[in-house]
């Protein structure tokens, strides 16, 4: 249909799930397991001409894969009227891998050669093994406990090609094991009808170093000014891992062995408070406002100065290997949420939300900068209509509008990106420009059929429907036409895409 969706690639992929209950005496037992697999093969040695490319690199081809596992058996008990524990027992299975080979092309876009780039794999196991317990004291006070303990298994293979001495290097050669240990304890006092407290102490340990430790005091509030108001408040400790890979980074030394060089690095931790109210005026309409602050310290940072920080873990699809870390980094996030809210009656819904905040980090060079996740602000309005027709059918109508600010990010270092054959950025720039403001505007249409034992839906979806080119960030893409061209351009996020579907539910 001549729509571009942003690459030519196609994803394959499967998944299953299953859940079985077994009722027994005074209890219930359940076998759990969800799994799947995918892949995806972009091959840009196959374009015959220069081409859009969102989901990869254009002068490469790139092959994935990803599969995962999950099953159990857990076992719920009543162990007297005031008294329930849950036990579970789970083995989970996730497995990356990827090959990369280069695409060299010449002035005419002729294939010149194809030379392998990298490779990786990464395989984690975990056995968990799970119990909690809730106790109800009288009707002021109760409370729940448990404990998780887990056993991390590890398998990381990771090598690339030196562009200078065109030999293999290995970035991961790692397997190992570690166990991770949660306990808590959480009480809950009812000191009115009106009036809740909640008090609680949560505590882990990761053994893949002496650094990964923490105790977290945690605390609550809830007040019910009528049936239709109430103001929350709470306050805490967290706590989080890094992922896995980082601590497997390994860095070539000068007698040519290996060094794991960040495997000492601790948790993130953050102290959280926020305060909401909410405001029912029916009962099918309500109002919610929340404000919070987020201060984050012992954030990984690298040792030698640089604006690099974990803070902004997650804010795009690739992979980063830093130098040596150290948790003395910290950031902040602040700021006030508004939800007004309409639940479905009288054939209609609607939700509108909106989010002013600011997010900041300071790395190991001491300046505090924006995170790439600082768009200032945030907007959703989206509604829902449905009409009935005879025999029990539907047919609904739908649209969303979303707003939000424009992602951030940092100058390229055009020469060191022409050596590297990947974008280098400005490390004193960080974060220092402003892409433009994120807009787009669904629509839905769905006629639904229900039966007695089977529901079939048609529907069209047409996504960003006046076809905005909001952009996504920077990428490397030479023209291996024109050299003297810069590899850095805008990459854009789907224009317009309509989707037609039939599911069947039964």
């Amino acid at each position: 249909m001549n729509i571009s969706i942003g690459t030519q690639a196609v994803p394959n992929y499967q998944d299953g799930g299953f859940k079985l209950n077994f009722p027994v005496k005074k209890g219930n037992v359940s076998l759990f397991g969800i799994g799947g697999i995918s892949n995806i093969e972009i091959l840009v040695s196959e374009y015959s001409k220069e081409d859009i490319e969102l989901y990869g690199d254009s002068d490469r081809d790139q092959y994935f894969g990803t599969s995962m596992a999950v099953t159990g058996i857990s076992y719920g008990h009543q162990i007297n009227n005031d008294t329930y524990g849950k036990a579970t027992l789970a083995y989970s299975w996730q497995e990356n891998h990827a090959d990369h080979e280069l695409v060299y092309r010449d002035t005419t876009f002729e294939i010149d050669s194809i030379v392998s780039n990298l490779g990786y794999y990464y395989r984690d196991q975990k056995v968990s093994a799970i119990y909690n317990l809730n106790h109800k004291i009288n009707n002021q006070h109760s409370f729940k406990t448990g404990i998780n303990v887990e056993k991390y298994f590890y398998d990381h293979l990771d090598s690339n090609l030196n562009l200078f001495t065109y030999e293999f290097e290995n970035r991961y050669d790692f397997k190992d094991d570690a166990n991770f240990l949660q306990a808590y304890f959480q009480w809950k006092y009812k000191a009115t009808d009106d009036l809740i407290f909640n008090a609680g102490l949560h505590g882990q340990i990761f053994t893949i170093n002496n650094n990964s430790k923490s105790i977290e005091p945690r605390a609550g509030m809830k007040y019910n000014f009528s049936e239709r108001s109430s103001l929350s408040a709470g306050i805490g400790l967290h706590s989080q891992m890094l992922p896995g890979y980082q601590y497997t980074f390994q860095q070539l030394q000068s007698d040519g062995s290996y060094a794991l060089i960040n495997k000492e690095v601790g948790f993130i931790r953050s102290f959280h408070t926020v305060l909401g109210y909410d405001q029912s005026f029916t009962s099918n309409f309500r109002m919610k406002i929340e404000t919070y602050y987020q201060y984050l310290f012992n954030v990984p940072v690298e040792i030698h100065p640089s604006a690099f920080s974990l803070a902004n873990e997650g804010s795009g699809f690739s992979r980063f290997f830093p130098g040596s870390l150290e948790n003395t980094g910290t950031g902040k996030n602040y700021g006030l949420e508004l939800t007004l809210e309409k639940f479905f009656s009288n054939q209609f819904f609607f939700l509108i939300t909106g989010s002013l905040y600011d997010s900041r980090y300071s790395g190991s060079d001491g300046i505090e900068r924006k995170t790439d996740f600082n768009g200032t602000f945030a907007s959703n309005a989206l509604i829902g209509y449905e009409i009935n027709i005879k025999d029990k059918n539907t047919l609904q109508f739908g649209g969303k509008i979303t707003y939000a600010g424009g992602n951030l990010a940092t100058p390229v270092d055009i020469a060191s990106t022409n050596l590297a054959k990947e974008l280098i950025f400005i490390d004193s720039l960080t974060n220092t420009i402003k892409l433009k403001d994120y807009f787009r505007f669904d629509l839905k249409a769905a006629y639904r059929i229900n039966t007695n034992k089977v529901t079939h839906e048609i529907a069209l979806d047409l996504v960003n429907v006046f076809g905005i080119k909001n952009v996504l960030g920077f990428t490397y893409a030479p023209d291996p036409t024109d050299p003297t061209v810069s590899p850095v351009k805008e990459e854009y996020q789907l224009g317009f895409l309509p989707l037609f579907y039939y599911k069947i539910d039964f």
